[in-house]
């Protein structure tokens, strides 16, 4: 048996499995898109976080800010969405319906951020969530991300 592990092949799928949907949102994709609950979640260069079925690529929900930070993936973490925003700091939506949570208002302008992590909190609570921020100034932040079930 070999230790390498088997990648699937796309040129081996059935045709179906291979067809591509377009979304028809004429959006430029800021970052790479995150798949969570059936959904695809990825930021636009026009500032808009989106929200798309899997499946059909339809439009769930968009939600739109000022300057969403290029180049970064959503997180998703239970029943929200975290982004990264260029001016404001971390944003905070309902993956369900893209409702705004909670930001985050660091002191983060006029750094290059690395891209959010989200871990377990160390303390072992489910619902204490932490992320994680590194900048060029070397400095990593770890910030508790409050209860949003509330």
């Amino acid at each position: 048996m070999s230790d390498t592990p088997a990648a699937p092949d796309a040129a081996d799928a059935p045709a179906a499995d291979r067809a591509a949907t377009d979304s028809g949102t004429a959006a430029t994709f800021a970052g790479p898109p995150v798949i969570a609950h059936g959904l695809v979640y990825a930021g636009t260069a026009d500032a808009r976080l989106l929200a798309l079925n899997a499946t059909t690529g339809q439009e769930r929900w968009h939600s739109v800010g000022s300057t969403l930070t290029p180049g970064y993936a959503p997180v998703v973490a239970g029943d929200v969405v975290y982004l990264l925003h260029a001016e404001l700091g971390i944003l905070a939506f309902a993956a369900a319906d893209g409702a705004p949570r909670w930001l985050f208002e660091g002191e983060t302008r006029g750094e290059l951020l690395a891209p959010l992590t989200l871990a377990p909190n160390p303390t072992g609570d489910p619902d204490a969530d932490i992320l994680y921020l590194g900048s060029d100034r070397g400095i990593l932040r770890a910030i508790q991300a409050p209860a949003l079930n509330e």
